[in-house]
């Protein structure tokens, strides 16, 4: 989805507001077509938290000023990615999760996801656009291999690709406050593939954390990718648990 314009997404100026509009319009149209979806003030939570990113990188491209071109272009790539695509992403990733467990995770991953390196791409169709030269796409109950995880992020740079899948029913666990001794805790492998396993508790709890450990996973992905083709050095640290 390259060109989302529908009534859930921004065609005007940006003001303070704006993003929360479009948030609680998709919520109600999600509710109206009968979709599964949490209680209203998640939404309001992730409306002011899509607020906070779009008021930060408009900030930030003012403090570069002229002098610095490159960051008030990528600041205000951030804002325009959420105010023309965000809408559209919510509501389709949301109806695709069918679940309101689920459409927690999807609302984060489509607003602050990221590989370390790029903000990953939702595709609804997937596969119809193909892969991009250097980025991470993800998409919900996609089958990959023989078996459909939660989630689904596939990890690209010039050709080849690493696959991370995202699970929603891991038990409720004790684990290290560290990010990486606790991604690696979490993470089990399925027919080759890495998958990270949430307990609903902790995704109850704070969906916005559990997409920063996914982050973080994807980041060790692309890491190595670009140690493939020379770019970057390995990873110092794996999160996947050595068998």
């Amino acid at each position: 989805m390259s060109d989302n314009h529908s009534d859930l997404n921004s065609r005007r100026g940006w003001h303070p507001g704006l993003l929360r509009k479009v948030v609680l319009a998709t919520a109600r149209k999600l509710s109206e077509h009968g979709i599964p979806i949490p209680p209203l003030d998640f939404y309001e939570a992730v409306a002011d938290r899509g607020e906070e990113i779009i008021i930060e990188a408009v900030a930030d491209a003012i403090a570069a000023g002229h002098d610095d071109i490159d960051t008030v272009i990528a600041n205000i790539r951030v804002a325009r990615r959420l105010l023309e695509r965000f809408g559209d992403d919510l509501f389709l990733a949301t109806e695709q999760a069918d679940d309101p467990l689920l459409a927690r995770l999807a609302a984060y991953l489509a607003l602050e996801g990221s590989d370390g390196y790029n903000e990953i791409g939702y595709q609804c169709a997937w596969g119809a656009q193909g892969n991009p030269d250097w980025g991470t796409l993800w998409g919900v109950k996609q089958k990959i291999r023989d078996f459909t995880p939660a989630f689904v992020l596939k990890v690209c740079m010039k050709g080849d690709f690493r696959w991370l899948a995202v699970e929603c029913h891991a038990p409720n666990r004790a684990l290290s406050d560290d990010l990486h001794t606790r991604v690696r805790a979490r993470t089990m492998f399925v027919s080759g593939v890495p998958v990270l396993a949430f307990s609903p508790t902790d995704v109850e709890k704070d969906a916005s954390a559990c997409v920063e450990e996914i982050g973080y996973a994807a980041s060790i992905l692309a890491q190595e990718l670009l140690a493939m083709h020379g770019i970057e050095p390995p990873p110092r640290r794996d999160f996947r648990p050595r068998g």
